[in-house]
């Protein structure tokens, strides 16, 4: 194994001299440092940075567990986490949970195995917080971003799109529309999911309308589309998904059974990405800063590492935009459920 001696050996230097070049600092001239880096390339030199890390109590790096990187919203997110950290002089150990909470708690303890200064994560769900408390525990701080664990079991610091307010805009512009009976899937598995249907049923009831509730998740458009017809009239002239896979599905499910969207059914969702400008029509949707939020939440674990874990913890509440497109007109012909192909 090489080692910082055989570089400065070769090198002419002393070995101090040599860290402060490999790490950037120190005074020295530039073709001293830019020497010093070829021989330790040239020579196949790579740091050991948990030992570095036990030295100096601190690894420069941090982890990002993330519940799925298929979803758009959460590549995004992890791309601004990479960026930050990178600025920052930090590297990031990348772990997808799959929506799975014993593969985000083993991530967990091998993160603290690993010494990270500090985790930034997409947490599956708020109930179980054992591996949370463990990382209170160890005194490693944590930021959540989405699902809000339990503040009494698991305090910690937290980013968030402020859902239910965003929620209930999205519902007046479907009003404004001239939507009065309106569809929202209201699965109610996650505690994001229910701060948007509360507040968008709220804003319909507000403005006098009536909402239906699809207790289907809302990934599913099929199964969506296939509820909203086996109940019959009077159907619904919009529906509000929260999530852009399912509004596609439903898309979809309705060409499959010979309907359009908005002819038939107006749709409007949460979160926006490239893909969805290849959708036709296209959507209106309430676009999540999935950017901005990763970043808010790397800056705040910085804090947190170089200050200390405080008494009082923050919320962060990042802005989302409505962004208004095709799908939301009134339809101009009805539902029908003879539509589908047999």
């Amino acid at each position: 194994m090489v080692k910082l001696k055989d570089i400065a050996e070769r090198a002419g230097v002393s070995m101090m001299t040599v860290t402060h070049a490999l790490r950037g600092t120190g005074r020295m001239s530039d073709d001293t440092r830019r020497l010093i880096r070829e021989i330790a390339d040239e020579l196949h030199y790579l740091p050991n940075e948990v030992a570095r890390g036990l030295r100096s109590k601190e690894t420069k790096t941090i982890a990002f567990i993330v519940r799925h990187l298929s979803n758009p919203h959460f590549a995004l997110m992890a791309e601004a986490v990479e960026e930050t950290a990178w600025k920052a002089g930090y590297r990031v150990y990348l772990c997808q949970s799959s929506d799975r909470l014993d593969r985000e708690a083993e991530y967990v303890r091998t993160a603290i195995s690993s010494k990270v200064d500090g985790i930034v994560m997409t947490p599956v769900q708020e109930e179980d917080n054992r591996h949370l408390q463990l990382l209170r525990k160890q005194g490693i701080p944590y930021v959540t971003i989405g699902h809000r664990p339990d503040p009494d079991s698991a305090p910690g610091d937290h980013v968030v799109t402020d859902n239910r307010q965003k929620a209930a805009e999205l519902a007046a512009h479907m009003v404004r529309q001239g939507h009065r009976r309106i569809a929202v899937a209201d699965s109610r598995n996650n505690s994001v999911i229910m701060e948007r249907t509360e507040g968008f049923v709220e804003e319909l009831r507000r403005a006098g309308c009536f909402e239906e509730r699809l207790r289907i998740p809302e990934k599913n458009g099929r199964l969506l589309i296939e509820e909203i017809l086996e109940r019959g009239r009077p159907y619904p002239t919009a529906m509000l998904l929260t999530h852009p896979f399912g509004a596609i599905e439903a898309i979809e499910e309705l060409r499959r059974r010979g309907m359009q969207v908005p002819d038939h059914l107006a749709l409007a969702c949460f979160d926006d990405f490239p893909m969805l400008a290849r959708i036709q029509p296209l959507l209106t949707v309430m676009s999540q800063d999935s950017a901005g939020m990763g970043s808010f939440a790397v800056e705040l674990l910085l804090k947190r590492i170089r200050e200390g874990i405080p008494s009082a913890f923050e919320t962060i509440v990042v802005p989302a935009q409505l962004t208004v497109r095709q799908s939301c007109r009134l339809p101009n012909r009805e539902l029908q459920a003879d539509k589908e192909e047999r």
